[in-house]
């Protein structure tokens, strides 16, 4: 089971708690049974959960499809979990993967720190020696993308290291 924000790839007939979904809008949710490649099984919306939305942040965070927001507001994920142990039958409320498109999980981050060479693998592969303390990098916000969008390549850009 992962987070993910999605977008439907058309309107689902039936969808059942916040309302109908509309085609395009971003939504919050869960995947579940995705294969190793991180494709495939089932999206449970989290709109479509009517008690995850009672408390007005975590409803806000669902409705803008803001996983940040959504993790602030139930830290513990105590709502999400107690609601998931009172519906295990999740059938009528999925969605096929496939019928979703992947958006980052994350939108509008504020800052993006990443550690590089954190694999001993990849430090090997490169002939480097095993760096002694993290080698922190920054990543612009608009850098990041979904499943499957196309990563741009500035023209003044000679490297491009996928992240």
């Amino acid at each position: 089971m992962r987070f993910v924000r999605f977008r439907e790839r058309r309107p689902s007939e039936g969808s059942r708690g916040m309302g109908p979904a509309l085609p395009g809008r971003p939504r919050l949710g869960l995947q579940f049974d995705a294969g190793p490649d991180g494709r495939g099984g089932t999206i449970l919306p989290l709109g479509s959960v009517p008690e995850l939305a009672d408390v007005p942040d975590r409803a806000r965070a669902i409705d803008d499809a803001d996983l940040a927001a959504y993790l602030a507001a139930d830290a513990g994920l105590a709502a999400l979990t107690g609601a998931l142990a009172r519906i295990p039958d999740r059938s009528g409320l999925v969605v096929p993967a496939g019928d979703v498109h992947l958006l980052a999980p994350i939108h509008r981050p504020s800052k993006i720190v990443c550690i590089g060479n954190n694999y001993r693998a990849h430090v090997l592969e490169r002939g480097m020696p095993m760096p002694d303390r993290p080698q922190l990098f920054a990543k612009w916000a608009n850098t990041i993308v979904g499943d499957g969008e196309a990563v741009v390549r500035p023209e003044a850009t000679h490297a491009l290291d996928l992240e």
